[in-house]
């Protein structure tokens, strides 16, 4: 891959991770509820994922699952219920477990933040992931792509997208200060878990358009 080539791929990458979706939407919660610090495992393990997916998309696998189209719908079909799911568990937390300002529970214990392993397998459940994984893989390395530039594509999308979804963290935490009655902390929650599933609508639609 040649520097022009590389340097494009990285402002691909940027404008992909820094871009409004699920994922981005669910750190900036996490961000406002935990703080960007604890947030940390759930962006490195979303990263690690979405690294994962960009270089088992190059070595092939999405190109096998493209002979399958019954196999992809159903892939995108638990996608968007995990992500309806994640949502709905976005809405109705209660303030007890969703404590914007203190970042602690009713007990005073820190209230848990999203692990680095269920932030690993985030991704898998991400149709948009899939579409950013392959679009990485069929744009920005050669068809007879070996392991080396794949890894390579792989390993900077990780380190642009931890980045990038730190940045969302943050400003979840600076919103947090906002968050100060329990009026404020539902709304922002009704307004997360809308945004999640409005993120997922064109996905919906064009599987709605593939099944009919």
């Amino acid at each position: 891959m040649n520097i022009e080539l590389f340097l494009a791929f990285c402002l691909y990458a940027v404008a992909m991770s820094i871009t409004p979706g699920p994922a981005n939407f669910l750190v900036l919660a996490s961000g406002a509820r935990h703080g960007p610090v604890r947030s940390l495992p759930m962006i490195l393990g979303i990263a690690t994922g979405l690294g994962g997916m960009v270089l088992v998309s190059g070595l092939g696998l999405f190109e096998l699952l493209g002979r399958s189209p019954g196999f992809l719908l159903v892939l995108k079909g638990v996608g968007l219920l995990y992500i309806a799911y994640l949502a709905w568990k976005l809405m109705t937390a209660p303030g007890s477990e969703a404590p914007v300002a203190q970042g602690s529970g009713a007990d005073g214990q820190p209230a848990a933040a999203v692990s680095f392993p269920s932030g690993l397998a985030l991704p898998l459940f991400n149709p948009k992931a899939w579409i950013m994984a392959f679009g990485a893989v069929t744009s920005y390395t050669s068809p007879a792509a070996g392991l080396p530039q794949v890894g390579l594509v792989a390993l900077t999308f990780l380190v642009i997208n931890a980045p990038c979804m730190l940045v969302w963290a943050v400003f979840g935490g600076f919103m947090s200060r906002l968050l100060t009655s329990p009026r404020r902390d539902l709304a922002f929650k009704l307004l997360m878990g809308g945004l999640l599933l409005l993120s997922i609508v064109p996905i919906a639609r064009e599987l709605l358009e593939a099944m009919s």
